[in-house]
């Protein structure tokens, strides 16, 4: 039997268990914490590029609708409103949800977050967004088939979407499970599963099929002394994508 849920629900048990590590940058989620600032930035400056904005501004964004699919505990969404975007996030963890909207209303941010998948969001809401953000989300649910069709509609026309994750290479198996998960210990055992890594080429085609179309890549590279992440040309682990709508 055909089923289009999205949602993973191993997924969603192991993301509530953890949800309380969410804005501790010293914790669970401390490679995010990490990686952040350079995904913040990247995204910012292919949506002044995308929309041609001015950057001398202190909310560029004011005029735009940001959709943030698979949003955690809010730690893009959150930067994104600060920048003036209209945004709603959204998260099939419950827990998820709740840590970010605890977050956003200590320090006075306002950001739509609703607890749903992206194929019930299409179900109640038409609202179609300039900006859609998947970040580290795509390796972690189920039909990805359905996945890109529901982004697909919720994108205005000449709209944009980023995407980051990991690649499914030999590499990212040993970087980003073996490493970081078994011997370094950067996440919690079994926070990924490399059967759900996909080759930037499997979502070109997903793209493709969806009338989208891939403007860049880029590689998101670690360094482990430094302990920064910054943009290279090795896509061969993880990897950030800027799309346009057709």
């Amino acid at each position: 039997m055909y089923n289009n849920s999205t949602i993973d629900q191993d997924e969603i048990k192991k993301f509530n268990s953890i949800a309380n590590e969410w804005w501790n940058p010293n914790g669970k989620f401390k490679q995010l914490h990490l990686m952040n600032p350079v995904r913040i930035s990247f995204i910012k400056q292919k949506i002044l590029t995308h929309y041609k904005l001015i950057d001398n501004v202190s909310k560029p964004f004011n005029d735009l609708k940001v959709a943030d699919i698979g949003c955690g505990g809010g730690i893009t969404s959150i930067p994104m409103a600060k920048l003036g975007a209209a945004v709603t996030a959204i998260d099939a963890s419950n827990e998820n949800i709740k840590i970010a909207q605890i977050h956003a209303s200590k320090i006075g941010v306002q950001v739509n977050y609703i607890c749903t998948s992206i194929e019930d969001y299409i179900k109640i809401s038409n609202e179609k967004y300039d900006v859609v953000l998947c970040l580290e989300v795509i390796e972690h649910i189920s039909n990805i088939q359905e996945f890109f069709l529901c982004l697909s509609k919720i994108l205005k026309p000449k709209g944009m979407v980023i995407i980051s994750t990991i690649n499914q290479t030999f590499k990212s198996y040993i970087f980003a499970i073996g490493l970081a998960e078994y011997l370094l210990r950067y996440l919690p055992k079994g926070t990924h599963n490399f059967n759900k890594f996909l080759k930037p080429s499997t979502i070109n085609n997903f793209l493709i099929s969806n009338n989208m179309f891939l403007k860049e890549i880029q590689g998101l590279s670690y360094n482990p002394i430094l302990q920064q992440w910054y943009l290279s040309n090795d896509i061969s682990i993880n990897y950030i994508m800027y799309i346009t709508a057709v």
